[in-house]
């Protein structure tokens, strides 16, 4: 080969080389500062409308009167987590909407929506995508006999609603929907296919468009068919023509996928085909390319609705060409109640956006993590729709979440506004217990577990001894998966005295179950009360579990076991103050309340890693009660933490934080088929199952234990270290057990970082949990400081011997 000739090919190669290490353009992560709630402004059974808030829009909408009762578009700076502690106060009910049906030549308006909850049901919910489905609606009695239902919902830059017709063929039947916009400082222009909305200066506020024609004449008047009539408000990103495409494959498979445009709200959908099981990974390629002038932003939803495995733990992440994840969130909505109901399971939708940059070409991959991320079990936390399960009661096909590690089954589910147990944590299940009895199947390994919950958190009564349950609960998920997860509940007090917040989070792990949870409260105004829980493990409404020991202890051991009251409505103990710098609860003992159906069980413990509290302006110490309860018919004694009895008032300063830990250990040595060596070696030791001693160990074992030499804590629990120069850290981790999550944060690159953990380089460390590539590490990006953060499952019994 002649020089020159040899010098263009190494040249070439050098400059794919660096291509391909090369960093994707960060204008493409520009979609993630956008954000979208839905919620009740009061106590979900007071409320009878729900807002949908973004950072371009407010809507409230009243579901039952079926009305538009505010619209407001919004130039909104704040980050997610700034707005999720907003409360905005209600404005006066407007009638911006109006549905009707034209038939025969008369028009024939909606006059009510649906009475019962069950019948505003909740379909999605998550960063970047809201809907609700609305059934049982009302036309006058005069008007044909028809079924109506209505779709309400909103991607953060747009506001949609769909009525549809079920059942109904009569094709001189047409559906309508008119908007009544009167904003005095507005004008409107409108075309066959548009009504635009602008300001005084002229600058484009709104969109309304339609699927079909539109009319405007002081109203905007939608006329659809027999079928269907929709309307669509644009609120941002407005452009003219979509200059951007994608192209994606079944990588497994090497089969192009089915790619199409939901006219309705603009989203752009991949449907997906794998059927790997749940110990695989399924992997979509795709390449986005714009040959505009502009950047754009695409919106688009991987779902799949059958063959549809690992629902439980299933979780999206983005991956580059290389395999790298990017940190890019996707919202995880899934389903797997199946009935006749529109919108019942089994599904998956994975929603997501991406800023595409003018005249680019862009190769990612999506992957679809099961129950495995290399080779521990992943964590995750998800939003899952109820539609379908007809077995709730009157608050039924609500917000509805649920994480697991793995994809064997719920582990920890969540109901933030309490709709049919009045409790936010409802069913807690065990991991990795198995049947030691012949005779009894369940639970079989790798599978569902006994429910063991609930728990609840700030649970507060007036003095007339009414439950003051929060309101206006939104949520933000931080981080989903696959290493750690971090969801966050902000609302307030029905008075709006108090601000509320619960961080909830789960990692992944080998040995058993924890959540951790970070609760703050703070006191706006006078807050007089009859009782305050800043935390109940087992709930007076829900509870599946009992247990007849009980014990108290702190890092230096045990400090009192006693036999455990059951069920008769009183407090066996009151008033406990908890001593020490690591107080724990024991509840164990448990007794199996199903028998029949499970040979195996568990038993539960409270560790509070953190409590900082203030009442009347001085200090409080954390407090421990049992109360005796009687909850779904199970006859047993529930651990309540709160401030000290004399406390019947806060003031405006008083707040609470405290960090508290809930753990669900096997009860019988034998039933725990985990690979966690240590675990297993203590659960087998003489006197230590179905003790109090798995919690002390838990306790004091696990409180981890950190020296920084090269950057700084910035959380204690999970650990949270900021990197130096957006790339380098270096600590020393003295203590902690099986799995623990460290999160490096302030990274400048998703990609790299140069982290020392006890004297190692942490891929030497992490990297043998890694099955198909790259899949042992977690990404997440923060869009307030544009910055990546990275999160590694540290084996730290094998790195410090701290079990021993």
């Amino acid at each position: 080969m002649k020089k020159g000739r040899y010098l263009m090919v190494c040249a070439f190669a050098l400059l794919v080389s660096g291509l391909a290490k090369a960093q994707l353009p960060t204008e493409l992560w520009e979609g993630t500062k956008d954000y979208t709630f839905m919620y009740y402004p009061s106590p979900l059974f007071e409320s009878s409308e729900f807002h949908l808030e973004t950072n371009n829009h407010f809507a409230a909408f009243d579901f039952k009167k079926l009305r538009l009762t505010q619209f407001q578009t919004r130039t909104n700076s704040e980050s997610h987590l700034t707005a999720a502690s907003s409360y905005i106060a209600p404005f006066p009910a407007q009638d911006l909407i109006k549905f009707y049906v034209e038939y025969k030549g008369k028009r024939y308006d909606v006059i009510m929506g649906p009475s019962d909850l069950r019948n505003c049901e909740l379909i999605e919910s998550g960063k970047y995508y809201q809907r609700r489905y609305i059934t049982d609606i009302k036309l006058p009695m005069e008007a044909p006999l028809m079924k109506l239902a209505l779709e309400v919902s909103s991607w953060p830059d747009r506001l949609a609603f769909k009525l549809e017709s079920v059942g109904f063929d009569e094709e001189e039947a047409v559906l309508g929907i008119e908007f009544l916009p009167n904003q005095a400082d507005q004008t409107y222009v409108s075309t066959q296919k548009s009504l635009q909305a602008l300001d005084t200066k002229s600058n484009l506020i709104w969109e309304a468009r339609t699927v079909g024609d539109l009319k405007w004449k002081k109203s905007l008047q939608v006329q659809g068919s027999n079928k269907e009539a929709s309307l669509v408000i644009q609120t941002a990103n407005f452009t003219s023509k979509k200059h951007w495409s994608i192209e994606a494959k079944d990588a497994k498979l090497s089969k192009k996928l089915e790619v199409f445009s939901d006219e309705l709200t603009g989203a752009t959908h991949v449907e997906m085909i794998s059927d790997a099981d749940i110990e695989g990974i399924e992997t979509v390629t795709f390449k986005i390319k714009n040959e505009g002038n502009e950047s754009q932003l695409a919106q688009l939803v991987f779902s799949k609705k059958t063959q549809v495995r690992g629902l439980p733990g299933i979780s999206m992440i983005i991956r580059d060409k290389a395999g790298n994840p990017t940190g890019l969130p996707v919202q995880i909505s899934k389903n797997w109640h199946q009935s006749e109901r529109k919108f019942s399971g089994p599904w998956v939708r994975g929603y997501t956006q991406l800023q595409i940059p003018a005249h680019s070409e862009l190769e990612l991959e999506l992957v679809v993590v099961k129950a495995f991320w290399g080779t521990l079990p992943a964590a995750s936390h998800a939003q899952l729709s109820l539609v379908g399960w007809e077995k709730g009661g009157r608050g039924n096909k609500q917000l509805w979440e649920e994480s697991a590690i793995g994809a064997f089954g719920e582990n920890i589910c969540y109901e933030p506004d309490g709709g049919q147990a009045s409790s936010m944590i409802t069913d807690v299940r065990p991991l990795m217990i198995a049947s030691q009895n012949p005779e009894i199947a369940r639970p079989v390994k790798w599978s569902w577990t006994p429910n063991v919950g609930g728990a609840d958190f700030m649970r507060i009564f007036s003095k007339d001894g009414k439950r003051q349950a929060m309101r206006a609960i939104k949520t933000v998920h931080l981080r989903n998966c696959p290493n750690l997860t971090e969801v966050i509940y902000s609302g307030q007090t029905p008075d709006g005295a108090g601000d509320y917040q619960l961080t909830s989070q789960i990692f992944r792990t080998d040995d058993y179950l924890r959540g951790v949870y970070k609760v703050k409260f703070q006191v706006k105004d006078t807050l007089k009360f009859d009782k305050l829980v800043v935390m109940q493990l087992g709930t007076d409404t829900y509870s599946y579990s009992k247990e007849k020991q009980f014990a108290i202890g702190n890092e230096n051991g045990l400090v009192e076991e006693w036999e455990a009251t059951w069920g008769n409505g009183t407090y066996a103990k009151s008033g406990v103050k908890l001593e020490g710098n690591i107080p724990w609860v024991s509840m164990h003992q448990a007794v199996n309340t199903s028998p029949k159906e499970w040979a195996a069980w568990a038993n539960k413990g409270l560790i509070v890693r953190s409590w900082d509290a203030k009442a009347k302006g001085e200090k409080v110490a954390p407090h421990f009660s049992e109360y005796a309860s009687t909850s779904r018919g199970v006859q047993g004694s529930l651990t309540e933490l709160a401030l000290s009895q004399e406390v019947d008032v806060l003031y405006p300063g008083d707040y609470i934080e405290a960090t508290l830990v809930i753990v669900i250990l096997p009860q019988e040595a034998n039933s725990y088929y985990g690979p966690n060596e240590a675990f297993s070696k203590f659960l087998q030791g003489d006197g230590n199952a179905d003790t109090w001693r798995p919690v002390f160990r838990e306790a004091v074992q696990n409180q981890v234990k950190v020296t920084v030499d090269q950057g700084k804590v910035s959380r204690q629990y999970p650990l949270v270290i900021e990197v130096e120069n957006g790339s380098t850290a270096s600590i020393d981790l003295k203590s902690g057990l099986a799995y623990v999550p460290i999160t490096f944060s302030g990274l400048k690159d998703y990609r790299t970082a140069d982290i020392v953990v006890n004297g190692k380089k942490i891929e030497d460390i992490v990297s043998e949990q890694e099955k198909y590539g790259k899949d042992y590490y977690q990404v997440d990006y923060r869009p307030e400081s544009k910055t990546w953060e990275i999160t590694y499952s540290v084996p730290v019994d094998k790195l410090t011997n701290s079990h021993e």
